[in-house]
């Protein structure tokens, strides 16, 4: 868990970079809300992974430490914290544009590590684009999609619309990974992805793809 704290402690200064992902592709759509989901799932934990979450996570992060330790997962101890061993599944509602690279990944190897340690992700999807799509296809463990949902990914851009040498070598490692998670092929995937302006999933494309485990 020594991760989570040097995240908490260190995440904010990432967060001075200008980067942020090209907003003129991003998609307006007409979701369920988060209180809908409550009622209909029947929990109050759902845990926000909004645009915030890629822009400034911290208070992300927060809430996930703040979540183990009531669930008792981590524990303090005279060594620091560490992890009890305890089982829990964590709801997460994943409603944004996208955000960051240099944001998500920190999120992802925090929440790798805690996956290994007696923890399963739960994703509510009503809103997955650019790096938020990403976060949902390597940071979940079932992936639900709530009906009218959308689910977008595009090129990776920096400085809010330019298509550098850095971004395509960026563009397909990112793309590599996402494959590796759902297991397609790597080339496959970026020319289906990457290819075009945009790609917007239908949910039957994310069916046949297997890459929501089922529908609310």
């Amino acid at each position: 868990m020594k991760k989570v704290i040097k995240a908490l402690i260190g995440i904010s200064l990432i967060c001075l970079a200008v980067y942020v992902c090209n907003m003129s592709h991003h998609i307006d759509t007409s979701k369920i809300s988060k209180e809908d989901i409550i009622r209909l799932e029947a929990t109050p934990e759902l845990l926000p992974f909004d645009d915030l979450a890629l822009q400034n996570p911290g208070h992300f992060l927060r809430e996930v430490q703040l979540k183990l330790l009531e669930k008792g997962v981590i524990a303090q101890s005279p060594f620091g914290i560490i992890y009890t061993g305890a089982k829990y599944t964590m709801r997460i509602h994943i409603d944004s544009h996208g955000g960051r690279k240099d944001i998500l990944m920190p999120i992802l190897e925090i929440l790798d590590e805690v996956r290994e340690n007696g923890v399963t992700v739960k994703c509510y999807i009503t809103n997955a684009q650019s790096f938020a799509f990403s976060f949902m296809l390597l940071g979940c463990d079932e992936r639900i999609y709530v009906k009218g949902a959308t689910v977008m990914q595009h090129k990776m851009y920096f400085n809010g619309g330019l298509i550098t040498a850095a971004s395509k070598v960026d563009d397909l490692k990112m793309a590599e990974k996402e494959a590796e998670a759902i297991g397609e092929d790597k080339y496959e995937w970026h020319e289906l992805t990457r290819s075009g302006e945009k790609k917007e999933f239908t949910r039957k494309e994310l069916e046949d793809l297997g890459i929501i485990d089922y529908v609310f």
